[in-house]
């Protein structure tokens, strides 16, 4: 990840669901991570895949016209770059892991700013396939061509396994030790 809102986000998302494959929606603090709100959003998983966007945040807004309402697919270039959104929104939701990528914008005039896009499942109730948060955000000075802009293919694609981005989460902090008669006990123990 190259961006700081990206990395902010994915390390708030990879502390809260600890062992878990995701976090629950309701365990998110915005507060947690305020200087990337801008770039924040919230899909819905419905049925007839349209990726109904159920928050967004106002740099988003005011690259792509308010998106509160609207399918997620429709910021995207028609044809296959909406298509290979789709199928990586929907790897994210039924594979619990989280994906970056990098894509271009493009408008009528010609191409437009570098995006980092972050998608990570979320569970509502212990359900899953019921929303993913993620970020949007430009690699550059935001554009403000609203009715224009529309994100290309990703041009760099990763997934991140939950092995390991659980390996990158902080360790745990060490029990306590226990005496033992004259000993010290620490847990632990050879991996």
């Amino acid at each position: 990840m190259k961006l700081a809102t990206t990395r902010e986000v994915y390390a708030y998302w990879n502390a809260l669901r600890r062992a878990r494959a995701a976090p629950e929606r309701g365990e998110f603090d915005p507060a947690a991570i305020r200087d990337s709100l801008p770039d924040l959003f919230i899909l819905e998983i419905d049925a007839a895949g349209r990726w109904p966007v159920r928050l967004s945040g106002t740099r988003l807004d005011a690259a792509f016209g308010p998106l509160i309402g609207r399918s997620f697919l429709e910021i995207f270039a028609p044809g296959p770059a909406r298509r290979e959104a789709a199928r990586l929104l929907r790897a994210v939701a039924d594979d619990h892991e989280a994906l970056v990528c990098g894509l271009s914008a493009v408008t009528p005039h010609g191409r437009g700013p570098d995006f980092e896009f972050l998608a990570l499942p979320l569970r509502d109730g212990g359900r899953t396939h019921r929303s993913l948060i993620g970020a949007l955000a430009a690699a550059g000075p935001p554009a403000l061509a609203a009715p224009t802009l529309r994100l290309g293919e990703p041009a760099t694609l990763r997934i991140l396994r939950s092995e390991e981005s659980r390996a990158a989460a902080p360790p745990a902090p060490p029990a306590a030790p226990r005496r033992r008669g004259h000993l010290v006990v620490y847990e632990g123990g050879k991996r």
